[in-house]
C-alpha cells in the first residue's frame, strides 16, 4: 500500500507544475502535510518547532511539579525526571504526547501523574510487571 508521502512524491513527479495546495486537494489532505513531505527544509523546521515546544513544555512542567523526584529528589537533570501516570487506567494520552500540545491541555492528563526520576520509574514498572 503507497503512503500518502509515496502518493505526492508520484503527483508531483507526474505533474510538475502542481503546487502543494492542488496535491493537498487531490490527496484528501492538509496543504502543510503535502509541503511536509515534499520540502525538506519545512521538514526540518517543523520537527526542530516541534522539539522546542515539547522541550520548553517539559521544562515548564517540571518546575510547576517541584523540580525533583517525589520518591528520592533528584533534581541535577530535568531530562532525567519523568511523569509517571499515577493510575494507568486513567491515562488519556502518551506523557511524550501530551507535552507537544498546548499547557492548559497538557495540565489536565499531567494532572494524573506524579513527577518521578527515571531510575524510580523503572523501578515502579519493574515492580509492576506481570
Amino acid at each position: 500500500m503507497e503512503t500518502l508521502k509515496e502518493k505526492a512524491i508520484e503527483l508531483k513527479r507526474l505533474n510538475p507544475n502542481w503546487g502543494y495546495l492542488k496535491i493537498a486537494k487531490h490527496l484528501n489532505c492538509a496543504q502543510s502535510t503535502i509541503q511536509f513531505h515534499l520540502n525538506p527544509k519545512r521538514k526540518i523546521k517543523v520537527m526542530e518547532k516541534v522539539h522546542n515546544i515539547y522541550s520548553n513544555n517539559k521544562k515548564y512542567f517540571v518546575e510547576l511539579f517541584g523540580g525533583k523526584c517525589e520518591r528520592c529528589g533528584y533534581s541535577k537533570c530535568y531530562a532525567a525526571l519523568e511523569f509517571h501516570h499515577k493510575d494507568p487506567e486513567m491515562k488519556e494520552i502518551s506523557i511524550a504526547r501530551v507535552m507537544k500540545r498546548k499547557r492548559e491541555t497538557a495540565l489536565i492528563e499531567l494532572k494524573k501523574c506524579e513527577l518521578i526520576c527515571s531510575n524510580c520509574h523503572r523501578e515502579e514498572h519493574w515492580k509492576n510487571r506481570v
